[in-house]
């Protein structure tokens, strides 16, 4: 298995090839992803992720949590988006990634197109949802909220935002 130190940079060099490709629409978010990688990841140990863990990325985009989180610790990954071109897009890097053991070897992510308001996953599913720059453009985040405490798992689960500044907000022991 490689270092994880490793593991950031065959993400990074993925990441780089496609914030270069012309026709790629909204090729900037990863220019600013690369651009932002070192704070992210300096912030990640204190999610409580844990291997084994199932985590749902939500409002994904391009996957820079997924991927990184994949990277961190063998879990199995969810991602999703309702950018149709931006997951087409995250399943062709995964595949670039994945082939160049750039996730844990115990990891698998599963890239979905999606609704947060009705999210296609049973009650109780996740361990932990992860969300980066979505709350501040949902119409109606309480009912995103709703929707993420029924795909929770009971007891052990926890939710964060992430915004630029670090911020995170948790919902923790749901019972």
């Amino acid at each position: 298995m490689k270092p994880l130190s490793e593991r950031f940079l065959t993400i990074d060099a993925t990441w780089s090839s496609y914030a270069h490709q012309d026709q790629l629409d909204n090729r900037w978010l990863l220019a600013q992803t690369l651009h932002t990688a070192a704070t992210r990841r300096a912030f990640l140990p204190a999610l409580g992720i844990k291997d084994n863990m199932t985590v749902l990325d939500l409002g994904t985009g391009f996957g820079a949590l997924a991927f990184e989180i994949a990277a961190s610790w063998g879990v199995t990954m969810y991602a999703v988006d309702r950018d149709e071109a931006a997951i087409s897009s995250a399943e062709s890097m995964l595949a670039e990634i994945a082939g160049a053991q750039g996730i844990h070897p115990q990891s698998s992510i599963i890239f979905h197109i999606g609704d947060v308001y009705q999210l296609a996953y049973e009650d109780n599913s996740f361990d932990y949802v992860v969300s980066r720059f979505v709350f501040q453009h949902l119409s109606s985040p309480q009912l995103a909220m709703q929707e993420i405490r029924r795909i929770l798992k009971p007891g052990v689960s926890s939710v964060s935002s992430i915004l630029t500044t670090g911020y995170r907000c948790h919902i923790r022991n749901r019972h």
